[in-house]
C-alpha cells in the first residue's frame, strides 16, 4: 500500500467520514469566513457527495481525504487537517490528472497555501473575481494535460 493511502471511488458508507473531513478542512483553511458558514452548508455537502464524482484516499480503513468533481471541475479537494502535508492531496489530484485532459477549480484569494499547491501541480491562476461569499475574491485555476 502507498504510504499516503489508496485512491478509490466514493461509497455511500464514506459519507459521514467525508463530511467530518470537509467540515474540519474548511474551517481550518478558511478562517476568514465564520465557522457557521460551513455548518450551514453541511447538508448540501452530504447531498452533493452522492451526486458528484468523488474519489477518496483511504489508509488502514479510514478516509484521509477526498476530491469531488462535477465533470472536469474540481468542486473540492479536502484532506483531514491532522494528515495534511503527507502527500494525500497530491495523490488525489495526480489521480484525477491521469483521468482527465483538463481540470479547473476556484480557490479563495485569501487561501494562498491552496493556490501554491495547485500551481505546484501545473495549474495556472486567472485574475481574482468575486466569489459566492462577498466581499471575498477567488481565482479560477486551470490545468491542461501536456501544456
Amino acid at each position: 500500500m502507498n504510504i499516503q493511502g489508496v485512491v478509490r471511488a466514493f461509497r455511500p458508507e464514506d459519507r459521514d467520514q467525508a463530511a467530518e473531513i470537509w467540515l474540519a478542512a474548511n474551517t481550518g483553511a478558511h478562517a476568514f469566513l465564520p465557522a457557521e458558514v460551513w455548518q450551514e452548508h453541511l447538508p448540501d455537502l452530504r447531498n452533493a457527495l452522492v451526486q458528484a464524482t468523488v474519489f477518496v484516499c483511504e489508509r488502514e480503513g479510514r478516509l484521509c481525504g477526498f476530491i469531488g468533481l462535477q465533470g472536469s471541475y474540481i468542486a473540492g479537494l479536502f484532506v483531514d487537517p491532522k494528515l495534511q502535508g503527507q502527500g494525500i492531496g497530491s495523490l488525489l489530484l495526480s489521480d484525477c490528472q491521469k483521468r482527465f485532459d483538463c481540470l479547473s477549480l476556484d480557490v479563495f484569494a485569501e487561501n494562498p497555501r491552496a493556490k501554491r499547491f495547485y500551481e505546484r501541480h501545473g495549474f495556472s491562476a486567472g485574475e481574482p473575481k468575486p466569489s459566492g461569499f462577498p466581499p471575498h475574491l477567488e481565482h479560477r485555476m486551470e490545468w491542461q494535460k501536456n501544456a
